[in-house]
């Protein structure tokens, strides 16, 4: 809610788009949106407030309220309103080392959230709602080494919802948080019943990232980043890390695949074998019928 509140704030600063019938929102004011907002509310004293991402943002909802409304069948058709080039992805990555720097320096509840999230790469939004129903430890580790598994019932799409393995380290933390919590989620508060706040978390990881000279896409979101990116590494297939991932588009799933040599080597000696295969068998076959 804050997030589409800012956005829409930030959309209606410029008048031709507040002013606007939904009908008469077309790609031209778009763009004449995009240039104003690049031009002038980026630039400060001569130096840039915002990017290219902050901007897309603005535009993506923009976009999505037209789709809602031509879906509530108010307007007809909705115009082109493209992602913009020139917006800088996050590859930050936690290392090892970091993150037992984190588990020296970081306040709670940020260094239990960039732990767990950098285990099984579940997003912070996603722990922040996470109820204890929802958490199926086991005390004993099953042939792949984990406990139990962490379900997730909601998300922004179909996709979100699947299951997570809970490692050992993953363990410790969930156990520990559900003792202290006396409500229903899994992370709580001092008082033990209010939910953990998103911005406490993103406070707490910028004086982090000043403390310890962190580049600019050190966030917490880094943590499922960091998760995805070494699953990735493992050589896993994109439909599993997909899954794995919750991510509606493979599109976002295929940056976390790193096909190495090895892996590529190993895909190719199968196609091979089951080429030897594949003719073994007919060979049979028409041994057979002769």
């Amino acid at each position: 809610m804050q997030f589409y509140t800012y956005s829409f704030d930030s959309l209606l600063k410029y008048e031709p788009v507040a002013e606007a019938r939904l009908n008469r929102i077309d790609e031209r004011l778009v763009q004449r949106f995009t240039v104003w907002a690049l031009a002038r509310n980026c630039e400060r004293d001569g130096e840039r407030t915002c990017s290219v991402a902050t901007v897309n943002r603005w535009r993506a909802t923009l976009c999505k309220a037209l789709r809602m409304a031509r879906r509530w069948k108010v307007i007809q058709t909705v115009p082109e309103i493209p992602r913009l080039k020139g917006e800088r992805e996050r590859s930050f990555v936690f290392t090892e080392a970091l993150r037992k720097k984190y588990d020296e320096l970081a306040p709670e509840p940020l260094n239990s959230f960039i732990q767990v999230s950098c285990e099984i790469g579940i997003c912070e939004g996603e722990i922040i709602d996470l109820l204890k129903a929802d958490v199926h430890m086991s005390e004993k580790a099953d042939e792949w080494g984990h406990y139990g598994y962490v379900q997730i019932r909601q998300g922004k799409t179909e996709f979100r919802k699947r299951s997570l393995p809970i490692t050992p380290r993953a363990k410790g933390i969930l156990a520990t948080w559900m003792a202290k919590s006396k409500s229903d989620l899994v992370f709580s508060r001092e008082d033990g019943v209010s939910p953990i706040s998103a911005f406490t978390l993103i406070q707490q990881q910028e004086r982090m990232r000043k403390l310890l000279k962190l580049p600019w896409d050190a966030c917490v979101h880094s943590a499922r980043h960091t998760a995805l990116t070494n699953l990735g590494l493992t050589g896993v297939d994109t439909f599993t890390l997909q899954r794995a991932a919750g991510h509606a588009n493979i599109t976002t799933t295929r940056k976390y695949v790193h096909p190495t040599p090895p892996t590529m080597k190993d895909a190719f000696q199968k196609k091979v074998r089951n080429e030897r295969r594949d003719r073994r068998t007919t060979r049979k076959r028409v041994a057979s019928m002769g």
